[in-house]
């Protein structure tokens, strides 16, 4: 992400908004992540025929953990990052 390969979707955008998550919490998060796991929710297809994954890490002020939802593809000879949603409780739906 700090290299800015990456795209957000507009679900992401909308679950951002929706659960009161900045930009820059989500960096946090991601640059301290502690879970990353593989993530196959049913019925649903990566978007960029990547791999779909999952990472747990602590918002900005290390107080909640955040969740981010994401697909690894390559878009041509780059590896990039497509940011699909933003999770705040592991038992929400993302």
């Amino acid at each position: 992400m700090v290299e800015g390969r990456f795209k957000t979707s507009g679900h992401f955008m909308q679950r951002l908004s929706e659960r009161h998550v900045t930009f820059p919490e989500v960096h946090k998060a991601v640059g301290r992540s502690t879970t990353t796991e593989p993530y196959r929710p049913p019925g649903k297809k990566p978007m960029n025929g990547g791999t779909m994954w999952r990472i747990w890490g602590p918002g900005a002020d290390g107080d909640r953990l955040i969740g981010i939802g994401f697909e690894a593809f390559c878009d041509g000879a780059e590896e990039r990052v497509m940011l699909c949603t933003v999770i705040t409780n592991p038992e929400e739906p993302s």
